[in-house]
């Protein structure tokens, strides 16, 4: 067994840059669409739907700036087990998972109506806790990963896990 395998995932640069597109785009749009109806006070409670997009806009642009200097990993595999992400905050630390602690690990391949195929790894672990980690949205090779997982883990077989969605 190759016991100094180790792989360190980091996010996807293209998907932050995406991201802050998208959501810088957003609070700029409603800004220039509803200039007298934003932040106008005195009619704060007829306009406060247009209030809440912009400031939760606002609050994700801000996060998407911040994640694209975030350069600490999201997923670490190795022999002694799986260090994740405690939540999808950017700066947020690694929580350690032994391989004794999970129950068995399987990989799913989801088919959309349009031909699209998205690979999704599923943790479980003894305590009924699971983890999904979306393959597709990650800056490393799928196949490296799972050869890692099935490696160390209780690995299911992901032909008989394919899944369909219309």
């Amino acid at each position: 067994m190759n016991t100094k395998k180790e792989v360190t995932v980091k996010g996807s640069l293209l998907n932050s840059i995406f991201a802050i597109v998208i959501f810088t785009a957003i609070p700029f749009f409603i800004f220039c669409s509803f200039p007298n109806e934003l932040l106008h006070w005195k009619k704060f409670n007829s306009n406060i739907l247009y209030n809440i997009i912009f400031f939760i806009s606002i609050f994700i642009a801000f996060l998407s700036w911040i994640n694209l200097f975030d350069d600490d990993p999201i997923l670490n595999f190795n022999n002694k087990g799986i260090w994740m992400r405690k939540s999808i905050l950017p700066f947020s630390p690694l929580k350690f998972w032994d391989w004794n602690q999970i129950k068995f690990v399987e990989l799913s391949t989801q088919k959309e109506k349009r031909g699209r195929k998205t690979t999704i790894l599923v943790i479980h672990r003894n305590d009924s806790k699971t983890k999904t980690i979306n393959l597709d949205d990650l800056d490393y090779p799928s196949e490296e990963i799972i050869a890692v997982v099935r490696e160390f883990s209780n690995f299911l077989n992901y032909k008989d896990r394919m899944e369909v969605r219309q």
